[in-house]
């Protein structure tokens, strides 16, 4: 009877048998700060680019802001990076701004910007987000971490999926995705992963969503802006859409401990 006893207890506690963790609970807006690898294989109209990429991703639950710094190495035609680059987009202004430092055999300024007119209100924006969040619980475990999977909507010539993988503090781990486009206007396949490093669940300090003098003189982005980055404007939108190892510095110079808001 003891030993039956004992293993009762073991198991009700959690060291007896197989039993795997299992976490159902839908994710929540957290801000953080991310450093990881992200990386990839793009393939434009026959064009086909390789990257990899050093990013730190940070982002503001509050304000919805986000901001990406990263070098990025690639090799397309006969350009082989790395490349240093930063995107802000900032929320409550709707603009997007990307600085390219670093010379790039592409015609378009060093610091350039484009509004997103279409985003809604940040305190809409934020409530449809909790919503959508709330009422989706996790896919599975992957591991310790709760995975969500998506497929991309059916419109014609367009497939793809996406996953993310969150741990219990709501902070990103992991993510992938592929898509494919074949349509008489555009012929696309893309496949990336991120995998971070490490993961710090801090309030940003809301200067880093202003775009620094050091970027020189930022323009408003030219309409063909999309077709002058050939590849890289599928890059620079997948950082806009992204939402660290403390002492790892980003090519601005920041490292994750600068990052938290002041006390």
């Amino acid at each position: 009877p003891l030993l039956a006893l004992l293993g009762v207890a073991l198991t009700l506690s959690g060291c007896g048998g197989d039993e795997k963790k299992v976490n159902d609970s839908p994710a929540e807006l957290t801000s953080q700060v991310i450093s990881g690898d992200w990386s990839g294989h793009l393939s434009v109209h026959g064009i086909t680019t390789d990257f990899d990429s050093q990013v730190t991703v940070i982002f503001d639950a509050e304000a919805l802001n986000v901001r990406v710094d990263g070098s990025l190495t690639s090799k397309l035609v006969n350009f082989t990076g790395p490349q240093n680059f930063s995107v802000i987009l900032h929320a409550g202004s709707k603009r997007a701004t990307v600085h390219l430092p670093s010379k790039l055999p592409l015609l378009l300024p060093s610091c350039f910007y484009k509004d997103v007119e279409e985003l809604p209100p940040v305190a809409l924006l934020k409530d449809l987000l909790k919503d959508q969040m709330k009422s989706r619980k996790p896919d599975g475990m992957d591991g310790d971490l709760r995975q969500w999977v998506w497929d991309l909507p059916g419109n014609p010539g367009v497939s793809g999926h996406a996953s993310a993988d969150l741990d219990d503090g709501n902070g990103f781990r992991k993510g992938s995705g592929t898509i494919s486009v074949d349509t008489n206007e555009t012929k696309l396949d893309a496949a990336t992963t991120f995998t971070s490093a490490s993961v710090q669940l801090v309030k940003p300090n809301s200067s880093l969503f202003e775009v620094p003098p050091t970027w020189g003189k930022c323009v408003e982005a030219p309409n063909s802006t999309s077709v002058s980055l050939g590849p890289h404007a599928d890059l620079v939108a997948a950082l806009l859409l992204a939402s660290a190892d403390p002492h790892r510095r980003t090519p601005s110079g920041n490292s994750a401990a600068d990052f938290a808001a002041d006390a």
